[in-house]
């Protein structure tokens, strides 16, 4: 670190943008320029941590949540069969009990179907809304990682 009369004295930084700015605003302190851009560099990395920590949760809460979901699916579709299998010989033994069972009998499938679809729709939604979140994180990540590498380039 030499000074002539013309000569502007650069101090050596670990990020070149410093120099860079240095050389532009012709500074010759560089310590609180590098200090300040070690502090963006912590902050960002931090920030992308906790975003890649928030993909790992997001994953992990869904599966939990996915899992409980396809147990009541399971149990929805246990419901399905036996509503299939719900016809008692007294509710058929004659062609009036027959035609009068014949409703009943469809609405309770009718039920058990609608609960089999809004669970796999359930299921869906999940995924679905795992995916989102976890790709606007990740979009934030590359900001952030694409941030670090302008500042550290």
């Amino acid at each position: 670190m030499s000074k002539n009369n013309n000569e502007v004295v650069v101090a050596i930084s670990k990020f070149p943008i410093v120099q860079k700015i240095m050389e532009t605003f012709k500074l010759g302190d560089g310590g609180k320029l590098d200090s300040f851009f070690t502090r963006i560099d912590k902050t960002l990395s931090r920030e992308i941590a906790a975003h890649e920590k928030n993909i790992e949760n997001n994953k992990f809460n869904s599966k939990t949540v996915t899992e409980g979901l396809q147990d009541d699916l399971e149990d929805a579709e246990q419901r399905l069969a036996e509503a299939f299998m719900a016809v008692e010989p007294e509710n058929v033994d004659t062609n009036q009990k027959a035609s009068g069972f014949v409703d009943a009998y469809l609405e309770g499938i009718s039920k058990a179907e609608k609960a089999v679809e809004r669970i796999e729709e359930e299921i869906k939604d999940e995924a679905t809304s795992l995916k989102d979140k976890n790709a606007d994180l990740a979009k934030q990540v590359k900001l952030l990682k694409r941030r670090i590498a302008s500042i550290t380039a």
